[in-house]
């Protein structure tokens, strides 16, 4: 029996670790026209931390007006997201204090929305919410930045305005307080 259980141990660490599960942030859409409605949606804030590649999934499925569109998306599984990469200017996020609050960066990305892809401009500030603190280091309080940025794109540019998406308008995207997944 003890045999038995020890090779269950060893089988057991033999397991791949498998990474960390990466939290979402919601993201408010909006069709920019007269009768602008916000729409909750979801998207996922990634930084390689060696590298400093920053990543974004952004679910833009809500938006596509016609809902048997939207069913045809689901079934071929093929999902409406808009793709962001690019080179994080801000350097280590990790350990910013209150005091760093609110500054604006620009980051040069590539744009990617199925298999159209354009460069864009992000301008987005990071700040430190001083009620949550992630733990503390001698005594000083460390803090986790979030994310803030409005970006607009145009459908033309990823061809949505054809059919049968059909959107006639600039799309634009809210990000307040979003939470940037850190990766090694």
């Amino acid at each position: 029996m003890k045999h038995l259980y020890l090779l269950f141990i060893i089988s057991s660490l033999a397991q791949p670790v498998l990474a960390q599960e990466k939290i979402a942030s919601q993201v408010i859409l909006s069709l920019n026209n007269n009768n602008s409605v916000a729409i909750n949606t979801d998207a996922v804030f990634t930084l390689n931390a060696a590298t400093h590649e920053f990543t974004a999934v952004i679910n833009l499925f809500p938006i596509v007006p016609a809902k048997d569109f939207q069913d045809s998306i689901a079934a071929r599984d093929r999902p409406l997201q808009l793709k962001l990469k690019g080179q994080f200017p801000a350097g280590d996020i990790s350990f910013r204090t209150l005091r760093d609050n609110d500054k604006k960066y620009t980051m040069t990305c590539y744009c990617n929305i199925y298999d159209t892809v354009r460069n864009c401009s992000l301008d987005f500030g990071l700040i430190t919410l001083q009620s949550e603190s992630v733990s503390e280091v001698s005594d000083v309080a460390v803090y986790q930045s979030r994310l803030n940025f409005i970006m607009m794109i145009n459908p033309q540019d990823f061809g949505l305005s054809l059919q049968p998406f059909a959107i006639n308008y600039p799309i634009l995207i809210v990000a307040k307080n979003a939470i940037i997944n850190k990766v090694l």
